[in-house]
């Protein structure tokens, strides 16, 4: 990637597509048809807004139990990157999700309200 030129708003960086670019896309599972040719230049400008944080990809090495991975490949053709991101999306929607649910119980709990409404007085 090299810089080109710098305006009001941010650098414009180029980038060059690379045989690596078009295999990560594939095993990211990014349509054929949106994947750039090898070689493809690229350009765009850096920007001071960034993605939502579950749009970032981050790098983390770690190590995980053989019979884990055994099962995630025997399951699926998916990458285990997709696998693994998936399955971690489920827990933490879940408990986002029961946490929810539990706020919800709290407002419709006659009982708990006026116990609350009476420690807010106290307080």
């Amino acid at each position: 990637m090299s810089e080109i030129a710098t305006n009001s708003i941010g650098k414009i960086m180029e980038y060059e597509v690379t045989e690596d670019d078009v295999r990560e896309l594939r095993e990211e599972g990014v349509p054929e048809e949106e994947i750039p040719a090898v070689g493809t230049i690229r350009r765009y400008i850096r920007s001071r807004h960034y993605a939502p944080r579950c749009e970032h990809k981050i790098k983390q090495s770690f190590y995980l139990d053989g019979d884990l991975l055994d099962f995630l490949r025997e399951r699926s053709d998916e990458s285990l990157e997709i696998q693994i991101n998936a399955e971690l999306r489920k827990i933490m929607e879940s408990e986002a999700k029961q946490k929810g649910n539990l706020r919800q119980e709290l407002l419709n709990d006659e009982k708990f309200l006026h116990e609350l409404r009476e420690k807010l007085k106290a307080a």
